[in-house]
This record gives C-alpha cells, structure tokens and sequence, in this order.
C-alpha cells in the first residue's frame, strides 16, 4: 500500500479513472492500488492569542499557540513576525508553545508556521498595537515679563501619545534655583494662573498616562520687576522779612 495526503487524493483518483480501458489485470491493478492507499487527515493549523494594545517601549504579555493535528502528526513550529502583515515575515527563532516578544516601539503582527510531512500551513495572524510615546506638549507663553505683585496665565497645548487617559500638575521653581516644586494652586487642567508674584519663577507642566509614563514639558519663564520705590522729598522753608535777600 501507500500513503498520502489529503490534497493529493485527487492525483489518485485521476489514476484510477485513466485505468478504465485498460486489461482488466491492468484496472484490477489500478483498483488494488488505489484500495490500500491510507490518506492522512488534512491539517488542522495552529491557533494564536491573543491581540494586546502596550504602551510605547513596553513588553507585551507572552503569546500562546495550539498546536496543529492532521497529517501524520509529526510537525515543526516556527513563530514569525512583521511590521505590517501582510509580508516580510521574519523567523523569531522560537518554537514552543509560549513566545515571549521583548520591547516594541511600533505596531507588530505575529503568526505560527506549522509545517509537517504534507506542507507547510500558518496560524491566524495577530497583532500587537504600540501606543504613540507620550508627549506632554508646550506651555505658553515662553516667556513673560510681568510687574511686581501681579499674576501671570499659562497654558498647556499639544498633549499627546499615550493612551489617552492624562492627570496633569504643574510645577515651579525660582528663577535662580534648580529645585522644582508642585506650583500653589496646582490642578488637573491645562491652564493655570500664577497668583501674584513678588519674585521671578521658571513653570512647568508635568503629564502622566496611563502607561505609567511622566513627561515634562517646556520651561516657562515669568519675570517679575522690580518693586517700584519712590523716595521721600524734603521741603525746607525759610522766614524773609520784608527788605531781606535769600541766601543762596
């Protein structure tokens, strides 16, 4: 007898029905022949899961397969991956049922090439989707000049990345020094009011996502003058009689 794959049961029968005309030793043959072949099962392909959406350089969860049935039950794994889908798949190397991507900064597909004595067959594809780093965006304005005891207003534009779900804070410092610190009046909005200054403060904003990840923005600078002064002026008077000169 002889063995074959499921896809190759056509070829046979073409064999057969070529016998019709043919001694009737040559069909008997032909019969035989086709009667002890053993047709393997068609392949079952391997299944993967499961689709993730990660943060910006982060590691997604394991991926896991099935494995394949069919065939003569002998197969071979290989985990593949590309950057768009639909071509240039890549050997990861990896064969287990379990496969452990590292970090990714952009979008990534992965499918399970199973191949065994009938051919080679793929998994579902599954991708992977990268979130965009997170950007807190730019303060303004830049930089403001404002007078002594006065306030200032600043906001944010321009947030981004991330998944999209932002806590904000702003933050301060004196112009002459490099310690930051949570700004008075500090709330979950883009904008922001410095209350009044009587000294210069460089200002910040401060973005986290859910990611886990903070990003700062922008230095803002308010400029505060100086505390305008005005001097004392002194009058002194003196008694002239009538005929009498100034001295001078």
């Amino acid at each position: 007898g002889s063995e074959m794959c499921i896809r190759d049961r056509y070829s046979a029968q073409q064999t057969h029905t070529s016998a019709q005309g043919l001694p009737f030793q040559a069909i008997e043959q032909s019969v035989q022949s086709f009667r002890y072949a053993v047709v393997r099962p068609d392949v079952v392909v391997p299944s993967i899961s499961s689709p993730q959406t990660i943060c910006f350089n982060a590691v997604p969860s394991a991926l896991t397969r099935t494995n394949s049935s069919g065939s003569n039950g002998a197969f071979t794994y290989v985990w593949e991956f590309s950057a768009n889908g639909n071509s240039n798949w890549q050997n990861t190397g990896q064969s287990g049922i379990n496969y452990a991507p590292g970090a990714l900064t952009s979008d990534r597909w992965y499918r399970v090439s199973s191949t065994s004595i009938c051919g080679i067959e793929y998994s579902n594809t599954l991708k992977v989707m990268v979130l965009s780093p997170l950007s807190s965006g730019t303060v303004t304005p830049l930089s403001s000049q404002i007078c002594y005891n006065s306030a200032q207003a600043l906001v944010l534009n321009g947030t981004s990345g991330g998944d999209g779900n932002y806590t904000y804070a702003w933050e301060r410092k004196l112009s002459t020094s490099s310690s930051w610190a949570l700004a008075p009046g500090s709330t979950n909005s883009t904008s922001y009011s410095t209350g009044s200054l009587l000294q210069s403060y460089d200002y910040r904003f401060k973005v986290n996502s859910g990611c886990g990840v903070i990003d700062s923005s922008n230095t803002a600078s308010v400029d505060v003058a100086n505390q305008l002064t005005i001097s004392s002026i002194s009058v002194s008077y003196t008694h002239l009689r009538a005929h009498e000169t100034p001295e001078h």
